[in-house]
């Protein structure tokens, strides 16, 4: 009887710890990004003669892609002041530092060049 009684209790007690746990994290959904436009040709040209003054040390391409980045932040909806930090972490150089009001000035940039809308082609 006793024996019966202690194989009764393991069994409980293991069956006891192949529970599934109920302090599992559960999956969780999470809102997809907007997707990143590409600049064409003409808006990477019009880019460049935006930004050029306040970031000469850049290339076509560099000002293209780093301003894809801020587009990024922008469709986001990232504040003034996160864009504004978005544009010198990607635009700032050691030898050419770019100041908040000239960041300021590259979102407006970027915005007005007109590549950079929530839907648009990537």
């Amino acid at each position: 009887m006793r024996r019966a009684l202690s194989a009764a209790l393991i069994t409980l007690a293991l069956a006891g710890c192949s529970a599934p746990s109920q302090s599992e994290p559960q999956p969780t959904t999470t809102e997809s990004k907007p997707a990143v436009p590409k600049v064409t040709e003409e808006q990477s040209a019009d880019l460049l003669k935006r930004i050029s003054p306040v970031a000469p040390k850049f290339t076509q391409e560099e000002i293209a892609t780093n301003s894809r980045y801020v587009c990024a932040a922008i469709l986001q909806g990232g504040s003034d002041k996160a864009l504004v930090a978005t544009v010198v972490k990607h635009f700032n150089r050691a030898d050419d530092p770019i100041a908040d009001t000239e960041a300021a000035g590259v979102v407006e940039a970027i915005r007005a060049n007109g590549f950079c809308k929530d839907g648009a082609t990537s």
